[in-house]
């Protein structure tokens, strides 16, 4: 579902999503509203519209910010571009 995060393993779909997992600045996590990095995600695949992210554990349940921070495959002279959404997270 769209916004809501239920599962370690997440989907996203966009633009610009291609994630070199090598670099320490570009990855996918969730932070707490302060902007605190809680859990950092593992990027399994991604290319230029779809990443597939995986968490070892989800943090406790209620409101995150997903980032999803990458160059799209450009080199380390461009800028990290970072895409940020409020999600939910509900971890049963």
């Amino acid at each position: 579902e769209n916004g809501v995060i239920a599962s370690v393993n997440v989907y996203v779909a966009g633009v610009n999503t291609k994630i070199d997992p090598a670099k320490e600045d570009e990855g996918a996590w969730l932070e707490d509203m302060d902007g605190t990095i809680v859990q950092r995600g593992t990027v399994t695949r991604s290319d230029m519209t779809t990443a597939d992210i995986t968490f070892a554990a989800l943090p406790p349940s209620g409101k995150y910010r997903f980032v999803l921070a990458g160059r799209n495959g450009a080199g380390e002279e461009f800028g990290v571009s970072m895409a940020k959404k409020i999600v939910e997270v509900i971890n049963d």
